[in-house]
């Protein structure tokens, strides 16, 4: 028998296809992060929530179950690893005996994702914006936004745009190739510094977008001020690199979304707490600054758009007048991204991992888990895999060159189907990784039952 195996990341479907039908049955062999092959390497990162359904979740389910933290329909098992000490997990639906930690695997507190219901302001791509009215900054500097692209964004499209009009003083992020870029200008001079990320920004889902501007004392060759411009996303540094000093004056034309070129597009998607800080955060404090919504040291403005209707949003430091929301833009309910406080389970990557016992499991299913990959895995190194032993009713998701692999055997055949992500995963950042098998009545040339697998 066959199923259709399909891997998520961050809610978004990345691949699908055709598995063998993991067999419901007994399996005593059921790890994270260790492989039923002793010469597979170990996962080295921090996981949280771990989570199996007896049922194959929908794709707005698994986006859906990133949010809550309760159980839901078919939840076979949920290790929230909220112990914080010792080597024994609970399974909070009680159906299974503690799961242990072996060999150093061990709980710390981290920074934990979580999406909970909130107002955030949504774009519609085509002219909307909001209007930060005057405000006088420059030189050191760092700006923070957690946003939501609907697709890929035109290029030149703003984040934002702070200025007195074009090549007048711009202070600006937006989009290039499918990347982040900064720019500034100085004065009226006709000439503009620019820095771009490198790589894409992920699409539908939230990503924690900073810029730093970091006085350094350079001076180009016509003697204008430079700085270091940085740019992180999901608190990770993506590029650094030279631009002019933004000079402090005031400003008149400061726009979340909107270009301060008429010919230049709008971004599309949604938006979430606006900061910008009169100083350069260090990495570390960028880092920090996902996780908590009280000011900071140096807090200039932050808009937390938790207003929900009207077109005005406060900013809650008290130093600006309401920002409005222009030509459509609105807010809405959404699930907004949030770091708190909490416990994780950590591995080193040598030989610790968990130990679920035997459990009784098979055919139509559903695993979740948050993963935080300390650098890239070694190929083959495990998320999970739950056995009876090597080629003995497998069910595992791992790496490959990077990407997400799910496969599976069955009986003691040594044969197995494999599905690859094809993209590598982000590491250094928190990933909500969720699998699904579901049945769909095919069978392969030997009579096997096969599954869609989706990754």
């Amino acid at each position: 028998a066959l199923c259709e195996g399909s891997i998520y990341e961050d809610g978004v479907k990345k691949q699908a296809g055709s598995l063998f039908l993991p067999p419901t049955n007994a399996r005593t062999m059921n790890y994270l992060v260790r492989s039923a092959w002793d010469h597979d390497g170990y996962y080295r990162g921090k996981m949280d929530k771990f989570r199996i359904w007896s049922r194959a979740l929908s794709g707005n389910e698994v986006m859906e179950s990133m949010t809550y933290d309760t159980p839901e329909g078919g939840l076979f098992a949920f290790y929230k690893f909220d112990e914080g000490s010792g080597t024994s997990a609970a399974d909070s639906t009680g159906n299974f005996a503690n799961a242990v930690l072996v060999n150093g695997a061990a709980f710390i507190l981290a920074a934990l994702p979580s999406l909970i219901p909130g107002n955030v302001v949504e774009f519609d791509g085509v002219n909307d914006y909001v209007d930060f009215g005057t405000m006088t900054l420059g030189e050191n500097l760092t700006f923070s936004v957690w946003v939501f692209l609907q697709g890929r964004q035109p290029d030149w499209a703003r984040i934002f745009d702070f200025s007195n009009g074009p090549y007048n003083n711009n202070i600006f992020v937006g989009f290039r190739n499918g990347g982040t870029v900064i720019g500034t200008t100085v004065g009226t001079l006709r000439s503009m510094t620019v820095l771009y990320s490198g790589s894409s920004i992920f699409t539908n889902r939230w990503v924690y977008l900073s810029v730093t501007f970091t006085a350094n004392g350079n001076v180009d060759n016509n003697n204008l001020a430079l700085c270091e411009g940085s740019i992180y996303e999901d608190g990770v540094k993506k590029q650094a690199g030279s631009l002019f000093l933004p000079p402090t004056n005031a400003r008149t034309m400061n726009y979340l979304v909107r270009s301060a070129w008429d010919h230049d597009g709008y971004y599309r998607g949604k938006m979430d707490k606006f900061r910008i800080w009169s100083r350069a955060l260090s990495g570390n404090e960028v880092m920090e600054s996902m996780t908590y919504d009280t000011p900071e040291g140096g807090l200039f403005a932050f808009y937390k758009f938790d207003e929900g209707s009207g077109t005005s949003a406060a900013d809650s430091t008290g130093n600006f007048a309401n920002a409005v929301l222009v030509n459509g833009a609105a807010f809405i309910l959404a699930a907004l991204p949030s770091l708190i406080p909490g416990n994780v389970v950590e591995f080193d990557g040598v030989n610790d991992y968990v130990d679920f016992g035997t459990m009784t499991l098979g055919e139509n299913l559903t695993f979740s888990v948050w993963v935080f990959l300390q650098g890239r895995q070694p190929d083959w190194a495990r998320i999970f895999d739950f056995s009876n032993g090597p080629y003995n009713n497998n069910i595992f998701v791992g790496f490959r060159n990077g990407g997400t692999v799910i496969g599976t055997t069955v009986g003691t055949l040594r044969s197995m189907t494999v599905l690859y992500s094809g993209s590598s995963i982000f590491t250094n950042r928190w990933v909500y990784l969720s699998v699904t098998f579901t049945a769909n009545g095919n069978v392969d040339n030997n009579n096997l039952a096969l599954c869609e697998g989706s990754i």
